[in-house]
């Protein structure tokens, strides 16, 4: 499964994919104030809604034109278990390893 996160400066976007087709989708307020574990509870609680686990994510892609909320994200999916992190203009592929 492939989640796809757009950060811009009044919404975040998040789709979650399986194969090419978007299975749910969310929008969120953008608050650059808010912290790694806010974000994770977010993104946790609103995965969990629809039947799904954060463990159940393949890849993500993170697009952001918010310089300050990046790293927020990515501290987020460090913690889990990511191992790959690469950059490609404003975007951040993210790969997992399988538990």
């Amino acid at each position: 499964m492939l989640l796809a996160i757009d950060i811009s400066n009044t919404n975040i976007k998040l789709g979650l994919y399986n194969s090419a087709t978007m299975s749910h989708n969310w929008v969120v307020s953008t608050v650059r104030q808010r912290t790694t574990d806010e974000y994770a509870m977010v993104l946790n609680d609103l995965i969990r809604h629809v039947g799904y686990r954060l463990t159940d994510i393949d890849d993500i892609i993170l697009s952001s034109v918010v310089p300050p909320l990046t790293p927020v994200f990515q501290e987020f999916f460090k913690s889990l278990r990511c191992v790959t992190v690469t950059k490609k203009r404003s975007c951040w592929i993210i790969r997992w390893t399988s538990e």
